[in-house]
């Protein structure tokens, strides 16, 4: 996909690859969501979790730009070379919750980005480095990353997964 130059363009694919995804989830039996396995030891219900986190991690991160301060990015006591590891935490902390607290986090999320990411005017999106976390990226490659960007992987990958 190439990468979106305006807000429109961003919303418009980050829908459009959301609603992919949400009707895949509409084809899996819950039982299947929470015990199959589709990528390593993770299930679907482990891909939503990871999203819900990635989201809730970019709120944290902008909502902490506009409010001045900073806050550690990825996460405190991750560097972006510990992805894998990051990852693994997010994994081991929901692990445990149920398909029906995850389905639920999944919908509430993705409705608190998006309230977030319609705030947020065009300029401010498309502006390198507007808050110290960024560095030299924009906003929109961070939305564009955790959201329709990772709403295809997880398609991607949990599709593939359920072929096993």
């Amino acid at each position: 996909m190439p990468r979106p130059t305006t807000k429109e363009q961003l919303l418009k694919e980050i829908m459009e690859e959301r609603g992919k995804l949400e009707a895949l989830l509409k084809t899996i039996p819950p039982e299947v969501c929470s015990t199959q396995k589709v990528q390593s030891e993770w299930t679907t219900k482990d891909m939503l979790s990871h999203l819900i986190e990635w989201e809730q991690m970019v709120i944290l991160w902008v909502k902490s730009g506009i409010d001045g301060k900073t806050v550690p990015v990825p996460a405190e006591g991750f560097k972006w070379s510990d992805l894998p590891a990051l990852n693994d935490k997010i994994y081991k902390e929901h692990k445990d919750e149920t398909l029906d607290i995850v389905q639920k986090k999944f919908l509430e999320s993705y409705q608190q980005i998006l309230d977030l990411l319609n705030s947020i005017s065009e300029e401010d999106l498309f502006t390198p480095g507007l808050y110290k976390w960024q560095n030299k990226n924009m906003l929109a490659a961070y939305f564009k990353s955790c959201m329709s960007s990772h709403y295809l992987w997880a398609r991607t990958e949990i599709t593939k997964g359920l072929k096993k």
